[in-house]
């Protein structure tokens, strides 16, 4: 089974959800995670209202796993540049924004408020007798909810595909409507590697007139490495 890899983030909502961010803690001057650890998340959930959370800083927020796949009519996509989540209303619109890397596709939440339109479902006699599973917008399993808030926060992530044409890509489901995520594992580097790696940035710095020096010196290797 192939895999695509894809984005996860977030964005605030005045519904419960599983996960819980403190506002007061700014990941640009703490190291502490906003995100709280699951367990947490839920005790405060218990023994607070929502209004009361709220007071204190806390927020509600939704996972939206994001790709750059082409937006099509009708998809879900989320808008970087303002932060928001928008529908593709028609074709016109469709091509209008295609490339542009400020808008994602969405092909996973737990957002209640996407859905998805199923043209092979869609008659009356169909959708008066039960509600089509294909208008449910593909779910985060709540077992990956609990890493990511565990984790103060994942940001890629591998999503199961279960085939793929020259038009879209189609994800893998369970029985539950859930994506299947696979984990991407951070790689290590060993000091040599690192110097490598240094030296490489340092010499293009130096013939892009980015940098006057060029090289990385024994000595601040040793002092640094």
């Amino acid at each position: 089974m192939n895999k695509v890899k894809s984005r996860v983030h977030r964005l605030p909502t005045k519904n419960q959800t599983h996960i819980l961010v403190n506002t007061y803690i700014n990941p640009e001057k703490h190291t502490q995670s906003p995100v709280l650890d699951f367990d947490s998340a839920q005790r405060l959930h218990r023994e607070n209202t929502d209004e009361q959370l709220e007071d204190r800083g806390f927020e509600h927020q939704y996972l939206y796993a994001t790709t750059d796949e082409e937006i099509k009519k009708g998809y879900w996509f989320l808008d970087i540049a303002e932060n928001v989540v928008k529908q593709c209303p028609n074709d016109k619109y469709s091509e209008l924004i295609k490339g542009d890397c400020t808008r994602l596709k969405i092909t996973a939440s737990n957002d209640p408020n996407l859905n998805i339109e199923c043209s092979g479902c869609a008659s009356e006699e169909i959708t008066r007798s039960y509600q089509c599973k294909c208008k449910e917008f593909p779910q985060f399993p709540l077992s990956f909810i609990k890493d990511y808030c565990d984790k103060g926060g994942i940001d890629e992530v591998y999503l199961a595909e279960e085939w793929f044409d020259e038009s879209d890509v189609i994800y893998a489901l369970t029985s539950s409507n859930e994506v299947i995520i696979h984990p991407i594992e951070e790689k290590t580097y060993n000091r040599e590697e690192v110097i490598a790696f240094g030296k490489k940035c340092a010499e293009y710095g130096y013939e892009n007139e980015l940098d006057n020096e060029g090289q990385l010196t024994d000595e601040f290797i040793d002092r640094n490495l």
